[in-house]
């Protein structure tokens, strides 16, 4: 599968590969994302997701790509105005500063 224009975060003249992209599923509540080197993972599944562990995250900032309509829900250490509603194909970038993730960008459609 191959992204050619995902965000203006990213290079979009590149084509992406995400064949080795891993996925996290959503649930109702925290999720942890694998510390595998990898900073962009698919999610899938319909839940609300009301915060991400931080731990081994600081400074850093990760791509979560939709394959599914999952929310993120605005409050816990999620500090994203108004909440955010994915649908499939969306791409959000979130940074990890102080144990709380905040929206670095305005997510749009592949």
């Amino acid at each position: 599968t191959l992204f050619s224009k995902v965000d203006t975060c990213v290079d979009a003249s590149v084509n992406y590969d995400t064949s080795q992209i891993l996925t996290v599923a959503s649930v109702a509540g925290a999720i942890t994302l694998p510390k595998n080197g990898q900073t962009v993972f698919f999610v899938s599944n319909t839940n609300a997701i009301t915060s991400i562990t931080p731990d081994g995250w600081e400074g850093k900032t990760v791509g979560l790509i939709a394959t599914a309509a999952w929310s993120l829900v605005d409050g816990s250490n999620l500090k994203i105005a108004g909440g955010y509603t994915a649908a499939a194909n969306k791409l959000i970038f979130l940074t990890c500063a102080n144990g709380d993730w905040y929206q670095v960008n305005t997510p749009t459609a592949n």
